[in-house]
């Protein structure tokens, strides 16, 4: 396409585009730029926004005006062997094009192109300026081709904000009329590929025409590509003047165009033939008005499609999530980190470990949330451990609906769906939302953190003690918080061999006695475990957990004393996904001794 002509003949040696800011003469200057043709822009002013863009772009521009006193504007021309005069839109470009024209001649420039239009040869304001400029080229006694267009796809994008946010667009012309267009970019690569070889296209016209079809057509090709109805909706002509004037056209140049569409309406040959011109001169084939809009669908309104690609942890400072993260990392897996402030250290930990750290908090604003998610496939929540978290998980599941994520995986607990204890209603709340978004979901079910033990520290440094609400003989499992999320990290790399699955995740499942003993093994003196009152425990634990926070694990030791299931039931779920054994009590602590290291007096 462009200048790949379907002919042989030599590339001119130097081309210069006049007129080369407007859209046609940008779009052939930039063709032969990227064909590789000497070619010059002749512009107005050099200095201009336009012509610095061209500059920007490795194109030579020189100051070469076509309005400019014919023997002037020869000197510029002098030295070129071929010459695009691209017609400006004035109410004299007659004039100004014939005296580009005369001072091509007066230059020795070999071929002259200038742009034409279908309706030449009908008594219209457009063919009478054309039919005047085409008389004088012929006459000139220089080898010519006189480039015929019709109206324009762009035209279309004055309507653009009307397409967008009403569904419609307005044309005085019948809705079943059919009518040839051109693009913009067809014209430019067939001025191109004509200008560049034009020993093969001396003294001819070319009508070149990208599709025809009638507006009705068009609101349908609309509808299918910005994925909204969009319908046709035929004004008047005198509405229609007023909204070309609205738009800044001129006046004269309003009624040209609306003489144009009576034309249409009236069947007017000159605006029904569709030429195989392009083709010819080109070897490609021309843009269809369907390409022609997805090219421009976002003008039109269409949503941006937004590629989807590897997965966010949001919740990603606190443990489980900093965990998943960094196992992600290993696997080499594209992981983003969300976290409310990108500027702690645990913020920072993640970046140096190669995760991307984004700001995307779970409360954030809904829509906002919604569009830093819709760039991934698969979507971690972090349950937060706050007294609101299901409103707050509530938000984010919207959020992942939004945005259309193909999985979310969400941290969940042993005894959700248990009404009779705290933590069992809030995850109850947040998995039956999640099961109703109508998103592949899973959930990561969790019993209390080996980590608690952290809280036991002190006293086992200094007594070898831990103290608990329950009597010592009776079994609750535990998760490590790295076990968490090393089952988090597969079942996200992998997420489409776990759709709403349910996994509960055990590392180990231990007395309190038995827990004594895997310290002792661990630390290599004997530690021992005192079964203390429960207000004693709540005391103990109000000291660095919320009140509503410590009733709840309370409960979980009262299910233990039961015996309840979800407490004390060993789960394979972890060995399952991962195919590793999880991490056992005395393992953990033996990783941790340091932190329970004896105190000396």
């Amino acid at each position: 396409m462009g200048c790949s002509s379907s002919k042989s003949s030599p590339v001119s040696s130097s081309v210069l585009v006049l007129g080369a800011t407007g859209n046609i003469g940008k779009a052939t200057v930039l063709t032969l730029k990227k064909h590789h043709v000497n070619v010059t822009a002749g512009v107005r002013d050099p200095n201009s926004k336009e012509a610095q863009e061209l500059v920007n772009q490795g194109v030579k521009v020189i100051q070469a005006d076509m309005s400019s006193e014919e023997d002037a504007l020869a000197e510029k021309l002098k030295g070129f062997e071929s010459v695009f005069i691209n017609s400006p839109g004035h109410i004299d470009r007659a004039k100004i094009t014939i005296n580009a024209s005369k001072a091509a001649k007066k230059a020795g420039v070999q071929y002259i192109l200038v742009v034409s239009v279908l309706v030449v040869d009908n008594e219209v304001l457009f063919g009478k300026q054309f039919r005047e400029i085409e008389n004088e080229v012929k006459n000139l006694g220089v080898s010519y081709g006189i480039l015929r267009l019709p109206i324009f796809y762009e035209n279309m994008l004055m309507q653009s904000q009307a397409i967008a946010q009403q569904g419609c667009f307005y044309g005085p012309v019948n809705a079943d009329a059919q009518f040839c267009q051109v693009s913009v970019q067809d014209a430019g690569n067939a001025a191109a590929s004509i200008v560049s070889h034009y020993k093969d296209y001396k003294n001819q016209i070319f009508q070149i025409t990208s599709d025809k079809k009638s507006q009705n057509e068009i609101a349908s090709e609309l509808s299918k590509v910005v994925g909204k109805e969009v319908k046709y909706v035929q004004v008047s002509y005198e509405d229609a003047k007023k909204s070309f004037i609205d738009h800044h056209l001129p006046e004269w140049q309003a009624d040209g165009i609306l003489e144009l569409f009576k034309l249409i309406d009236d069947k007017n040959p000159s605006q029904l033939v569709l030429t195989n011109s392009f083709k010819e001169v080109t070897g490609g084939n021309t843009t269809s008005i369907h390409d022609w809009i997805a090219q421009h669908k976002q003008a039109f309104g269409a949503k941006e499609e937004i590629k989807k690609e590897g997965i966010i942890v949001l919740g990603a400072s606190g443990n489980i999530g900093s965990a998943t993260v960094k196992a992600l990392i290993e696997k080499k897996a594209h992981v983003t980190a969300g976290v409310r402030d990108v500027s702690k250290a645990n913020a920072k930990e993640l970046e140096a470990a190669g995760a991307k750290v984004v700001h995307a908090d779970m409360s954030q604003g809904q829509s906002e949330l919604a569009a830093i998610l819709a760039h991934y496939k698969a979507v971690f929540l972090v349950t937060p451990s706050t007294e609101n978290r299901a409103q707050i998980v509530s938000n984010a599941i919207k959020a992942a609906k939004e945005a259309k994520v193909e999985y979310l995986l969400v941290v969940s607990v042993a005894v959700a769906g248990n009404h009779d204890v705290l933590f069992g209603r809030q995850f109850g709340e947040i998995e039956s939302e999640v099961q109703q978004s109508g998103l592949n979901y899973g959930f990561l079910r969790l019993p209390m953190f080996t980590e608690n033990f952290f809280g036991s520290a002190a006293t086992i440094s200094s007594q070898n003690t831990f103290y608990g609400p329950i009597d010592g003989h009776f079994k609750m499992t535990s998760v490590s918080c790295h076990d968490a999320g090393v089952a988090a990290a597969e079942i996200l790399h992998h997420h489409d061999k776990h759709h709403n699955k349910t996994y509960t995740i055990v590392s180990d499942l231990q007395s309190q006695d038995e827990t004594a003993h895997s310290f002792t093994n661990a630390l290599g003196r004997e530690v021992k475990y005192v079964n203390a009152t429960v207000e004693g425990t709540k005391q103990a634990l109000v000291a660095f957990l919320p009140e509503w926070q410590v009733n709840g694990i309370i409960e979980l030791y009262q299910l233990a004393e039961k015996q309840d299931a979800s407490v004390s039931t060993l789960s394979h779920d972890f060995k399952t996904i991962t195919g590793k054994d999880p991490t056992s009590n005395e393992a953990w602590i033996k990783q941790h001794q340091n932190a329970f290291a004896a105190k000396t007096e």
